[in-house]
């Protein structure tokens, strides 16, 4: 058999290279005119209901979470001292005795296995008229803990202090400020509020601030309304307690009452809030680095 072949460098190949490619062509156009233009993809537009069709049903609003507090009503003559960790027998009595001198009022968000260790405590910051409030049972942050362990430390703490005082708190405070959805929700079925502090009025005693720095952070910028966070337990709070003296005087100064969280933001609500306020029923049963 002859084999032939072509020379690329020759006209004839490129001759019969073009022809083919128009062939090629020629005949895809064809086919095309053949099977005539491709149908667009059919649209269905929304059925709109009968005359007797009921409507759409309309999607539930989303539930609201309920509020953190963090200030009242600004302008008021009121500020709250806020005192945590406790009780602590070291610290705590000092604490008490300088609130007294100066006629105030505190609320102390107490650790529920230190209240259980210091009764007496925890009824002397009653007895004082000073609010108890719930820190957890074992300052361990609310974020890493299920539902139901959440639960268990705040009906552990609410029930304590109820026993102890006779009232039970309303108020709670997660360790270290942390909370998410779950931590609302979970305080807000057991009839807690979860109150925190004004920005700016941290002044990082557990931390170990100087004694002055203590005094900036909690008296500048005050405008009334302010929760003020300091501590009575969780460590050394021998700074805490050299600053609250000048603290209360210069709140006095400035002609602000230092009340509770809880007077503070019924005083603000207005004088129907606290109107029938009494001891609260008790509480449900449980189903299931800083200090702060």
């Amino acid at each position: 058999m002859k084999t032939v072949f072509f020379s690329t460098g020759g006209r004839a190949w490129w001759k019969l290279l073009l022809a083919c490619t128009g062939a090629v062509v020629a005949l895809a156009a064809l086919g095309s005119l053949a099977r005539g233009p491709v149908p667009e993809r059919a649209t269905l537009a929304p059925a709109s209901p009968g005359p007797g069709a009921p409507p759409p049903p309309r999607l539930p609003a989303p539930r609201q979470a309920p509020p953190v507090v963090t200030v009242a009503r600004p302008g008021d003559h009121l500020v709250a001292l806020t005192f945590d960790d406790g009780p602590d027998p070291r610290f705590t009595p000092q604490i008490l005795a300088l609130l007294g001198r100066y006629r105030a009022h505190a609320t102390f968000f107490v650790i529920g296995k230190e209240a259980e260790q210091h009764p007496d405590l925890v009824r002397a910051v009653a007895a004082a008229g000073n609010e108890l409030a719930v820190h957890g049972w074992s300052h361990t942050s609310f974020q890493r803990m299920s539902a139901a362990a959440m639960e268990r430390e705040l009906v552990q703490s609410s029930r304590l202090i109820q026993r102890l005082t006779g009232r039970r708190p309303r108020l709670f405070r997660p360790p270290y400020g942390r909370f998410n959805p779950t931590v609302l929700r979970v305080a807000s079925g057991l009839g807690l509020t979860v109150v925190l502090w004004t920005p700016g009025h941290d002044p990082f005693d557990w931390a170990g601030a100087l004694p002055g720095l203590i005094v900036q952070r909690c008296c500048s910028r005050i405008q009334g309304g302010e929760i003020i966070l300091l501590h009575d337990g969780g460590g050394d709070r021998r700074n805490t307690v050299r600053a609250l003296g000048t603290i209360l005087e210069r709140l006095r100064a400035g002609h602000y009452d230092v009340v509770t969280v809880s007077e503070m933001l019924a005083r603000a609500a207005g004088p129907e809030a606290g109107a029938g306020a009494g001891p609260a029923p008790a509480p449900p049963r449980a189903t299931g680095s800083g200090s702060r």
